[in-house]
């Protein structure tokens, strides 16, 4: 009986609530209908009255309306957008393929290929074997590039210091590149069979070439002898590191022995040694630094993307009379150019810039 009575009671309160919405929902259609009988009334009453005052009356000012979608004409679409508006078809479709560096970045890997001096800006995927589509491509780069032609580089090599100009832009085995016009010193360096590396660093005024005092032509043949001895010695320890590899791999096991002569703080030379076997699923490189009189500092190479590396010239980057050194990089079924930089103190190297990528598959 209690259970009945609870029921009953919960039921009418339901009712009684649905009873009260109704009559306010009503009262509401009622009193917005009175009002909107109120102002046509009173409109009508208005212009029926020829004693209305035309300053009482409140208008609307179009003129100070700002709207919403009231942009610029300069706004109205994004830079990147009104470029590739302006692309042929082709150059549109290459365009997709092209993978540039970031626009806030200040440095790149300039290197000597078919004896001119590029600049590696980023990468492009698509073929580029007929005149059609390389013009295509040099639209498109054109327009897309953070680099532009007439953009100034401040060159450091190994001969000093110079300014580059971006001259034009070409395509490099799969990379984009600029085309640098660069003095007649570097261009016979370009044109020479020692490559040339340097890092280009974005400069906003000329200044005078700087040529670097270290000389790296030739050492004395008690330090070539000893050199000679530091590598043998290296790769020796290497090979003591493979008596129990697979048969499999000691089939295709290779090694490496280079050098670099430069002026390394108290070192005059560098040299790496390394061996790997397969696609690099095994791999031991060992660098150090020799000095004049034939000590041997073992250093650290800090490179996250290459397993082993071949020396190619000595460079000073940043001008503070240590050379750093540039490499040629690999790892599995990739490759490329690297420039890194001595920290003598640490007795390590560190990856600056990189370029000139390759992969294969």
């Amino acid at each position: 009986m209690a259970l009945l009575l609870t029921l009953s009671a919960v039921a009418c309160s339901t009712k009684a609530e649905k009873a009260t919405k109704v009559a306010v929902r009503d009262s509401a259609r009622q009193a917005t209908a009175n009002n909107a009988g109120s102002a046509v009334a009173d409109s009508s009453h208005n212009s029926d009255s020829d004693s209305t005052d035309d300053s009482e009356v409140s208008t609307l000012d179009t003129s100070k309306v700002t709207h919403i979608d009231a942009a610029p004409a300069s706004d109205a679409h994004s830079p990147s957008i009104a470029r590739v508006g302006r692309l042929s078809p082709l150059a549109d479709s290459i365009a997709a393929t092209l993978v540039f560096e970031m626009k806030s970045q200040r440095e790149f890997l300039a290197a000597s290929r078919a004896k001119k001096v590029f600049a590696d800006i980023g990468r492009v995927d698509a073929p580029l074997k007929t005149p059609e589509r390389l013009h295509a491509y040099e639209e498109a780069v054109k327009v897309l590039s953070p680099v532009h032609i007439g953009d100034r580089f401040r060159l450091h090599g190994s001969w000093g210091q110079d300014d580059a100009t971006v001259q034009s832009f070409d395509q490099w085995n799969g990379r984009i590149v600029a085309v640098l016009s660069v003095p007649p010193l570097v261009d016979s360096l370009a044109k020479g069979k020692a490559p040339l590396v340097a890092l280009a660093v974005r400069a906003d005024s000329a200044l005078p070439s700087a040529v670097d005092s270290c000389s790296r032509d030739s050492i004395g043949a008690f330090l070539s002898a000893r050199l000679s001895l530091v590598k043998d010695s290296m790769l020796l320890t290497l090979q003591n590191d493979t008596v129990k590899m697979a048969p499999r791999l000691m089939k295709s096991l290779r090694a490496q022995k280079t050098q670099a002569i430069g002026c390394f703080a108290k070192s005059r030379a560098m040299v790496f040694v390394a061996q790997w076997a397969g696609d690099y699923e095994y791999y031991h490189q060992l660098a150090a630094l020799v000095d004049t009189t034939g000590r041997v500092t073992p250093i650290r190479v800090s490179d996250l993307r290459f397993k082993v590396h071949e020396a190619l010239g000595a460079l000073d980057v940043n001008g503070d009379g240590i050379d750093d050194i540039a490499v040629r990089g690999r790892a599995p079924r990739i490759g490329g150019t690297v420039i890194l930089r001595l920290d003598p103190v640490k007795r390590r190297l560190d990856f600056v810039d990189g370029g000139f990528a390759w992969e294969s598959f």
